[in-house]
């Protein structure tokens, strides 16, 4: 995908290269949003737009700020909680509070006793235990962080924020064969109001399938980009 493309992966506020000093809790979706956007809008041509799990939420505020600058989407078990807040539905009540349990754990527990439940909630029963110890340290001191994540996504989303957008372009929704029933609820929310989205499920993977199986993944996102790419030179061509 490099060879012929650019890539550009950025860290969140809070992660990565990010220094964690400098992240204030503060801080709403549209601050944590837009280093990214006045990257893209420098690029001063179309993206698309790869997310995954809480990296979706962001993503499609990005949407939101610049659809015009956006050929396509393609998100790996997207974690978007103001959907399922928004739905109407009576049986989303309940997925929402389980999220909102977790995110409680996250933050009123020590930094390792909050990561684990939250990785085993994502992933599956005991997968925390197959971490080295140097790789737990590491996640608990995000425990911070992916509360913060937790309330620019929900808590400080208005209602029907996200239940309203509206992308006419191609989505590709991507989904482990060991999706939790909160991500596969959250994948079809999003597929039911985007027109031109296809859901598709890849197996033996779980919520960290683009870790897990990298290459897997990376070929399904590069399927769909050069799928849209070569529709939009078709319609480009017979215009």
């Amino acid at each position: 995908c490099g060879d012929s493309r650019i890539v550009f992966a950025p860290d969140l506020k809070g992660y990565g290269e990010q220094r964690r000093e400098e992240f204030a809790p503060s801080s709403s979706l549209g601050q944590r949003a837009q280093p990214i956007i006045n990257s893209i809008l420098q690029m001063k041509q179309n993206i698309h737009l790869v997310a995954h799990s809480f990296g979706a939420t962001i993503a499609l505020e990005i949407l939101k700020a610049i659809p015009d600058h956006v050929s396509s989407l393609t998100f790996y078990e997207p974690v978007i909680p103001a959907l399922l807040r928004d739905s109407g539905d009576d049986a989303d009540i309940t997925l929402i509070g389980d999220l909102l349990a977790l995110s409680e754990i996250v933050k009123g527990t020590t930094p390792l006793v909050g990561m684990e439940s939250f990785i085993n909630f994502w992933s599956e029963p005991h997968t925390w235990e197959n971490f080295p110890d140097k790789t737990k340290l590491k996640l608990a001191a995000l425990a911070p962080i992916v509360y913060q994540d937790f309330v620019e996504a929900f808590h400080k989303v208005e209602t029907n924020y996200f239940n309203s957008f509206q992308f006419t372009g191609p989505v590709k929704l991507l989904l482990g064969e060991r999706a939790n029933k909160h991500v596969s609820r959250m994948a079809e929310i999003l597929y039911q109001q985007s027109p031109c989205a296809v859901i598709e499920t890849l197996k033996m993977m779980g919520h960290m399938g683009p870790l897990t199986h990298p290459s897997e993944v990376h070929s399904h996102i590069l399927s769909h980009i050069e799928k849209v790419e070569v529709n939009m030179s078709a319609r480009r061509l017979s215009a």
